[in-house]
Protein backbone atom coordinates (compact mmCIF):
# COMPACT_ATOMS: atom_id res chain seq x y z
CA UNK A 1 0.00 0.00 0.00
CA UNK A 2 1.51 3.34 -0.91
CA UNK A 3 0.03 7.04 0.30
CA UNK A 4 -1.02 10.38 -1.13
CA UNK A 5 -0.03 13.06 0.85
CA UNK A 6 -3.80 15.05 2.31
CA UNK A 7 -2.43 18.40 1.11
CA UNK A 8 -2.71 17.41 -2.41
CA UNK A 9 -6.61 16.09 -1.80
CA UNK A 10 -7.01 19.98 -0.25
CA UNK A 11 -6.90 18.70 3.41
CA UNK A 12 -4.45 19.52 6.17
CA UNK A 13 -0.44 18.88 5.56
CA UNK A 14 1.56 16.35 7.04
CA UNK A 15 -1.18 13.55 7.32
CA UNK A 16 -1.90 10.71 4.89
CA UNK A 17 -4.48 9.08 3.38
CA UNK A 18 -3.87 5.47 2.01
CA UNK A 19 -4.50 4.47 -1.36
CA UNK A 20 -4.46 1.13 -3.18
CA UNK A 21 -1.79 0.80 -5.50
CA UNK A 22 -0.46 -2.63 -7.17
CA UNK A 23 3.12 -1.41 -7.46
CA UNK A 24 4.73 2.53 -8.60
CA UNK A 25 5.52 2.70 -12.47
CA UNK A 26 9.11 3.08 -13.74
CA UNK A 27 9.99 7.53 -14.76
CA UNK A 28 10.01 7.85 -18.73
CA UNK A 29 13.75 8.97 -18.74
CA UNK A 30 14.06 7.54 -22.69
CA UNK A 31 10.75 9.04 -23.66
CA UNK A 32 11.47 12.22 -21.87
CA UNK A 33 14.67 12.14 -23.45
CA UNK A 34 12.96 11.61 -27.28
CA UNK A 35 10.37 13.99 -26.64
CA UNK A 36 12.57 17.10 -25.77
CA UNK A 37 15.53 18.94 -24.20
CA UNK A 38 16.92 17.22 -21.29
CA UNK A 39 19.35 18.38 -18.93
CA UNK A 40 21.74 16.16 -16.65
CA UNK A 41 23.14 17.72 -13.94
CA UNK A 42 25.91 15.82 -11.34
CA UNK A 43 26.64 13.51 -13.23
CA UNK A 44 29.67 12.06 -11.98
CA UNK A 45 30.67 9.44 -14.35
CA UNK A 46 28.45 10.44 -16.82
CA UNK A 47 26.91 6.75 -17.24
CA UNK A 48 23.35 7.60 -16.95
CA UNK A 49 23.13 10.12 -19.58
CA UNK A 50 25.23 7.87 -21.63
CA UNK A 51 23.04 5.10 -20.84
CA UNK A 52 19.74 7.20 -22.23
CA UNK A 53 21.60 8.73 -25.16
CA UNK A 54 22.43 4.80 -26.16
CA UNK A 55 19.23 4.29 -25.41
CA UNK A 56 17.86 6.49 -27.95
CA UNK A 57 19.86 5.04 -30.61
CA UNK A 58 20.28 8.28 -32.85
CA UNK A 59 22.76 11.30 -33.40
CA UNK A 60 21.04 13.48 -30.65
CA UNK A 61 21.69 16.63 -29.73
CA UNK A 62 18.99 17.88 -27.31
CA UNK A 63 20.92 16.09 -24.33
CA UNK A 64 22.93 18.07 -22.44
CA UNK A 65 25.18 16.35 -19.81
CA UNK A 66 27.08 17.92 -16.51
CA UNK A 67 29.48 17.11 -13.76
CA UNK A 68 30.15 19.04 -10.87
CA UNK A 69 33.98 18.29 -11.20
CA UNK A 70 35.98 20.12 -12.70
CA UNK A 71 37.80 18.55 -16.10
CA UNK A 72 41.51 17.76 -14.16
CA UNK A 73 39.16 15.62 -11.68
CA UNK A 74 37.49 13.81 -13.94
CA UNK A 75 37.90 9.86 -13.89
CA UNK A 76 39.43 7.84 -16.45
CA UNK A 77 35.33 6.25 -16.67
CA UNK A 78 33.60 10.02 -17.16
CA UNK A 79 36.08 11.10 -19.80
CA UNK A 80 35.73 8.01 -21.91
CA UNK A 81 31.81 8.45 -21.22
CA UNK A 82 31.59 12.47 -21.82
CA UNK A 83 33.96 11.69 -25.43
CA UNK A 84 31.08 9.08 -26.55
CA UNK A 85 28.55 11.75 -25.34
CA UNK A 86 30.26 14.10 -27.61
CA UNK A 87 30.21 11.61 -30.39
CA UNK A 88 26.27 10.76 -30.12
CA UNK A 89 25.86 14.91 -30.79
CA UNK A 90 25.12 15.32 -27.09
CA UNK A 91 27.16 18.57 -25.38
CA UNK A 92 28.76 17.83 -21.99
CA UNK A 93 29.81 20.25 -19.67
CA UNK A 94 32.04 20.33 -16.72
CA UNK A 95 32.42 22.69 -13.40
CA UNK A 96 28.39 23.08 -13.15
CA UNK A 97 27.30 24.05 -9.62
CA UNK A 98 23.57 22.73 -9.98
CA UNK A 99 22.19 25.24 -7.30
CA UNK A 100 23.25 28.02 -10.23
CA UNK A 101 21.13 26.47 -13.25
CA UNK A 102 19.88 29.61 -13.94
CA UNK A 103 22.33 31.59 -14.40
CA UNK A 104 24.79 29.07 -16.08
CA UNK A 105 21.68 28.20 -18.51
CA UNK A 106 19.58 31.08 -18.47
CA UNK A 107 18.31 31.17 -22.37
CA UNK A 108 17.96 27.67 -22.64
CA UNK A 109 14.46 25.80 -21.64
CA UNK A 110 14.65 22.31 -20.56
CA UNK A 111 11.64 19.68 -20.96
CA UNK A 112 13.45 17.84 -18.04
CA UNK A 113 15.96 18.11 -15.56
CA UNK A 114 17.47 14.95 -14.04
CA UNK A 115 19.74 14.76 -10.95
CA UNK A 116 20.97 10.98 -9.89
CA UNK A 117 21.57 10.30 -6.46
CA UNK A 118 22.22 14.01 -5.06
CA UNK A 119 24.49 13.90 -2.06
CA UNK A 120 26.39 17.04 -0.37
CA UNK A 121 28.44 13.99 1.60
CA UNK A 122 27.81 15.67 4.86
CA UNK A 123 25.28 14.60 7.73
CA UNK A 124 26.24 18.28 9.72
CA UNK A 125 23.14 19.92 10.30
CA UNK A 126 23.00 23.45 8.69
CA UNK A 127 20.02 25.32 9.86
CA UNK A 128 18.58 22.91 11.65
CA UNK A 129 18.23 21.23 8.65
CA UNK A 130 19.98 18.22 7.08
CA UNK A 131 22.03 19.46 3.64
CA UNK A 132 20.83 17.43 1.67
CA UNK A 133 17.96 19.24 1.93
CA UNK A 134 19.12 22.74 1.29
CA UNK A 135 20.92 21.17 -1.92
CA UNK A 136 17.57 19.93 -3.25
CA UNK A 137 15.82 23.17 -2.26
CA UNK A 138 18.27 25.17 -4.09
CA UNK A 139 18.77 23.06 -6.82
CA UNK A 140 14.95 23.15 -7.29
CA UNK A 141 14.50 26.98 -7.70
CA UNK A 142 17.83 27.27 -9.67
CA UNK A 143 15.74 24.79 -12.40
CA UNK A 144 12.58 27.35 -12.46
CA UNK A 145 14.81 29.82 -14.75
CA UNK A 146 15.77 27.14 -17.60
CA UNK A 147 13.02 24.79 -17.22
CA UNK A 148 9.86 25.14 -19.99
CA UNK A 149 6.23 25.89 -18.27
CA UNK A 150 5.29 21.96 -18.36
CA UNK A 151 8.77 21.02 -17.82
CA UNK A 152 9.60 18.21 -15.35
CA UNK A 153 12.58 17.92 -12.67
CA UNK A 154 13.39 14.26 -11.40
CA UNK A 155 15.91 13.22 -8.81
CA UNK A 156 16.45 9.89 -7.53
CA UNK A 157 17.35 8.62 -3.94
CA UNK A 158 17.81 5.78 -1.55
CA UNK A 159 14.49 4.67 -0.70
CA UNK A 160 15.35 4.43 2.61
CA UNK A 161 13.16 6.32 5.90
CA UNK A 162 16.91 7.98 6.80
CA UNK A 163 16.92 9.58 3.18
CA UNK A 164 13.35 10.41 2.42
CA UNK A 165 13.56 12.52 5.98
CA UNK A 166 17.09 14.02 4.81
CA UNK A 167 15.95 15.26 1.72
CA UNK A 168 12.25 16.58 2.57
CA UNK A 169 11.37 16.37 -1.06
CA UNK A 170 7.91 17.74 -0.15
CA UNK A 171 9.06 20.80 2.03
CA UNK A 172 11.46 21.62 -0.63
CA UNK A 173 8.82 21.31 -3.16
CA UNK A 174 7.43 23.84 -1.50
CA UNK A 175 9.60 26.04 -0.61
CA UNK A 176 10.66 26.04 -4.68
CA UNK A 177 7.10 26.69 -5.54
CA UNK A 178 7.29 23.14 -7.40
CA UNK A 179 3.61 21.14 -6.47
CA UNK A 180 4.24 18.04 -4.47
CA UNK A 181 6.07 15.56 -6.16
CA UNK A 182 4.84 12.59 -7.49
CA UNK A 183 6.57 9.21 -6.64
CA UNK A 184 8.27 5.96 -9.30
CA UNK A 185 10.62 3.08 -8.42
CA UNK A 186 14.13 3.23 -9.85
CA UNK A 187 15.87 -0.08 -11.27
CA UNK A 188 18.93 0.39 -12.37
CA UNK A 189 19.54 -2.90 -14.50
CA UNK A 190 17.08 -1.06 -17.02
CA UNK A 191 19.95 1.08 -17.85
CA UNK A 192 22.70 -0.48 -19.70
CA UNK A 193 26.17 0.80 -18.84
CA UNK A 194 25.35 2.76 -15.78
CA UNK A 195 27.41 2.79 -12.66
CA UNK A 196 26.36 5.21 -10.23
CA UNK A 197 29.69 6.98 -8.23
CA UNK A 198 29.66 8.75 -4.76
CA UNK A 199 30.28 12.62 -5.13
CA UNK A 200 33.45 12.45 -2.69
CA UNK A 201 34.22 8.34 -3.01
CA UNK A 202 34.65 7.02 -6.26
CA UNK A 203 34.65 3.07 -4.82
CA UNK A 204 31.40 4.16 -2.88
CA UNK A 205 28.17 3.32 -4.84
CA UNK A 206 24.41 3.49 -3.62
CA UNK A 207 23.58 1.09 -6.45
CA UNK A 208 26.12 -1.47 -4.24
CA UNK A 209 24.80 -0.80 -0.83
CA UNK A 210 21.04 -0.45 -1.11
CA UNK A 211 18.58 -2.11 -3.66
CA UNK A 212 15.51 0.16 -3.07
CA UNK A 213 15.49 3.49 -5.03
CA UNK A 214 12.76 6.13 -5.55
CA UNK A 215 12.47 9.21 -8.47
CA UNK A 216 10.89 12.00 -7.47
CA UNK A 217 8.82 13.78 -10.27
CA UNK A 218 8.46 17.49 -9.66
CA UNK A 219 6.43 19.59 -11.61
CA UNK A 220 6.12 23.59 -11.54
CA UNK A 221 2.53 25.01 -9.89
CA UNK A 222 2.85 28.75 -11.29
Amino acid sequence: MYYLHHKQLGSEPNTVAPILKSKLSNYPFISRALDGRILFVGEGNLSFSLSIAGSIGRFYSDIVATTYEKPAALSIDAKRNAYALQKSGASVFHDIDCTKLDQIFPDVGFDTIVFQFPNVGSRQPKYGRNPNHHLLTRFLRSSHGCLNPDGEVAITIVNRPHYEGAFDVDNAAQKSEFDYPEEFKFEPKRFSGYSHVNTNDENESALSRFRSFRTWVFRSRI
